[in-house]
């Protein structure tokens, strides 16, 4: 018994947890409309977060009369906003299938299908730590 309480209390001693910190924004970041947050990655500099008006758990784009609508940011480690910028699907019947990083940025994948010639086009936007982005067809 005395063998068994030595070696517990011995495993307590060494045994170091270091308690988790956290930190409030200065500035409200949950929009009226945009309530499921999730942050997607990180650089040398900040955070970005991926705003949604629909659960970001499910791929559907559309419940009962709302359409999926994104929102992405950027913050500082001190949770300070440095842009951010609404993601619209582009002209032509775009839809947004994906928003991920990809080598430190954003990436955000849009496909089309066009029902008259079966085909089905994608574009890729990477979006960088200003808040531009780039297109890839």
């Amino acid at each position: 018994m005395k063998k068994q309480f030595l070696f517990f209390f011995l495993m307590l001693k060494f045994v170091v947890a270091d308690a988790q910190k956290y930190s409030l924004s200065p500035k409200v970041i949950d929009d009226a409309g945009y309530e499921y947050v999730r942050v997607i990655g990180q650089d040398e500099d900040g955070f970005y977060l991926l705003q949604s008006n629909l659960s970001l758990n499910t791929s559907r784009d559309r419940i009962g009369f709302r359409n999926r609508k994104y929102k992405i940011g950027y913050y500082d480690f001190n949770m300070n906003e440095k842009w951010t910028r609404k993601l619209e699907d582009e002209a032509d019947n775009f839809n947004i299938d994906v928003v991920t990083m990809f080598n430190d940025h954003p990436m955000v994948l849009r496909s089309q299908w066009v029902k008259s010639e079966n085909t089905i086009t994608f574009s890729v936007e990477m979006i960088d730590s200003k808040g531009s982005g780039f297109n890839k067809k």
